[in-house]
């Protein structure tokens, strides 16, 4: 993930003709470049590594329904194998997780099978 997020980083520097973020003319620009990266990622599914924990107490505090539809695939994913999430709303889910992260789709149809029903509506 760095390493993408640091291509990313100078590949906006480039458009902007932004160089050098040790030069304080330019370290404001590079620290927007670095914002923008990340919540391009973030769009894309990537989780920074120091996002990791912040996100998850974060999710300690969501209701079960703010968590499912979080932002975060991460979020979701744990929101998925939340015990507060029963089965009649995990089945209700199905037809929502085809458009969703890789992750909340391979936990669904892992608590779907755990649970002892097929991940398919109406299954």
């Amino acid at each position: 993930m760095f390493a993408e997020h640091s291509h990313l980083t100078t590949q906006i520097q480039a458009i902007y003709e932004q160089d050098s973020y040790h030069d304080p003319a330019y370290a404001s620009a590079h620290y927007q470049a670095w914002d923008e990266a990340k919540a391009i990622l973030r769009r894309q599914g990537f989780i920074h590594p120091g996002e990791f924990d912040i996100l998850l107490m974060e999710y300690l505090s969501l209701s079960i329904d703010d968590a499912l539809n979080a932002e975060s695939p991460l979020v979701r994913t744990v929101a998925i194998t939340d015990s507060r999430l029963g089965n009649r709303r995990l089945r209700s889910l199905a037809n929502t997780t085809a458009r969703e992260h890789s992750l909340v789709k391979l936990l669904y149809t892992t608590r779907c099978a755990a649970e002892g029903f097929g991940s398919q509506p109406g299954a």
